[in-house]
């Protein structure tokens, strides 16, 4: 089974407000650009190693790996994206370090406001180690793309 986490979700997921897709899903995709504040992108999780013992008590081991390898490049994506790999790496980094969680002063709400007052599309935005969804620590830049 796949599961989509949608980029706000994954921020949930993150901070263990709901559970891992692990408990349910094979394979598991998020965006990066939303709650990580990466690059325009995706990642795209996998079980590996055991699966199951079968009848003759011969383990049994996932095999999504080379299926997905093999159906992405260079089927899908055509070459790996340098620039975007490390971008990710880190907004990886900077979203595991404790410094990201620690309350400034300021916050996505009251940046919010101020960027609305002079037309500047935002919205506040939960990021690892906020304790409260109406005061967040981060924001989001512009509208979606369909207005």
């Amino acid at each position: 089974m796949l599961a989509d986490m949608a980029a706000h979700i994954s921020g949930l997921v993150a901070a263990g407000v709901i559970p891992f897709p692990f408990e349910f899903a094979d394979v598991v995709t998020t965006r990066t650009h939303k709650s990580l504040r990466g690059p325009r992108g995706a990642m795209m999780f996998f079980r590996k190693g055991v699966k199951e013992i079968d009848k003759q008590g011969q383990e049994v081991m996932y095999d999504y790996e080379d299926k997905i390898n093999q159906a992405v490049f260079p089927v899908l994506q055509g070459g790996p994206h340098n620039h975007t790999i490390s971008a990710l790496a880190v907004a990886l980094k900077q979203a595991m370090t404790p410094e990201c969680s620690k309350n400034k002063g300021i916050d996505g709400s009251r940046v919010e406001k101020v960027l609305e007052s002079l037309h500047v599309a935002a919205n506040k935005n939960t990021i690892r180690g906020d304790v409260s969804a109406m005061v967040p620590g981060g924001i989001r830049m512009g509208t979606g793309s369909h207005l």
